[in-house]
């Protein structure tokens, strides 16, 4: 809702309706969630959230996962979670895990504010309530105040957060692919990265010919299960040399052990080949970065050595 639009709606509000004052529980639950959009966003908002709400969205969201797993799709779970998150793993998530992962495509920002004005609470579906407050920006950054709406829920005696209808209608547009509505989308606006120029870069990635080889090989020993001849010719002899021979043992029984270690370092092979590489070092050592991908680490490193391309660490 636009702030004209929302000042005008709660100026029409009858007096009756906010005639009840914001208890104490309320305003502490309110304020939780105010918090978590100024401190940390969408990402933060997670311990204010009612569990019960976390539930529900990981219960919603395993049935479109589960159901597009059915037809082969892999685009909503890519869009929620990143190309390299498997089904298995997510749905090992708690509801908090699960959001929190999630949280990462999402943007929701509150202003910080110098005081709040509580104006009282208007029933909403069930028993649940829309705290109505003002709040009122430092005096450095002039006189406006901004209008406020927190859904709450009841808990035990006490209130907890509904999810935000901003960050469920970007869920919304990341499963219905409406990249350029998501935070996504704005983030690539913002930057100035128009569809046409992210296409345009992914055709000039200029791997060199011998590193494409590399990881197709280097994949198919994974997608094989043979994660000995993996770990012994695809990662970089100075790797090997480093890592104790028990710590490389157990690298290689979780590999053969666990379809969803050798699906997250399959997926890892597979998503730099769409990355472009930093170079460095004449060209013996390629970076590539892995962030917001769904893989546990941020940066994959290939390194050269005697003409040979192999997985760094």
């Amino acid at each position: 809702m636009k702030i004209g639009l929302l000042i005008a709606w709660l100026g029409l509000m009858s007096s009756a309706v906010l005639a009840d004052g914001v208890s104490s529980a309320q305003r502490r639950a309110a304020t939780d969630i105010l918090a978590a959009g100024a401190n940390g966003g969408a990402e933060a908002l997670g311990g204010a959230l009612h569990p019960a709400e976390l539930d529900s969205l990981r219960q919603k969201l395993l049935v479109v996962l589960r159901d597009d797993a059915a037809k082969g799709d892999t685009g909503v779970r890519a869009r929620l979670f990143g190309d390299a998150m498997t089904l298995s793993e997510i749905e090992r998530w708690t509801p908090q895990s699960f959001y929190a992962n999630l949280a990462r495509r999402l943007e929701w920002r509150v202003r910080n504010f110098e005081d709040v004005k509580w104006l009282g609470v208007v029933k909403d579906n069930g028993d649940a309530v829309i705290v109505v407050a003002r709040g009122v920006l430092p005096k450095e950054q002039g006189s406006v105040s901004v209008p406020l709406l927190v859904s709450l829920i009841p808990y035990g005696k006490d209130w907890k957060g509904s999810m935000p209808g901003e960050l469920q209608a970007q869920i919304d547009d990341l499963i219905g692919n409406r990249s350029d509505a998501t935070s996504a989308g704005r983030d690539r606006a913002a930057s100035g990265v128009t569809p046409a120029a992210a296409v345009a870069a992914r055709k000039s990635l200029n791997h060199p010919a011998e590193m494409l080889t590399f990881l197709k090989a280097a994949q198919k020993l994974l997608i094989d299960d043979n994660c000995d001849e993996y770990y012994k010719e695809a990662m970089s002899p100075s790797f090997r040399k480093t890592i104790a021979k028990k710590a490389f043992d157990t690298l290689i029984n979780a590999c053969h052990n666990s379809i969803g270690t050798r699906e997250m370092l399959i997926s890892s092979l597979r998503i730099i080949e769409k990355l472009p590489p930093r170079l460095e070092y004449d060209g013996t050592r390629a970076s590539f970065d892995v962030s917001g991908q769904g893989l546990p680490f941020d940066q994959f490193v290939l390194e050269k050595i005697d003409k040979r391309w192999y997985v760094a660490e």
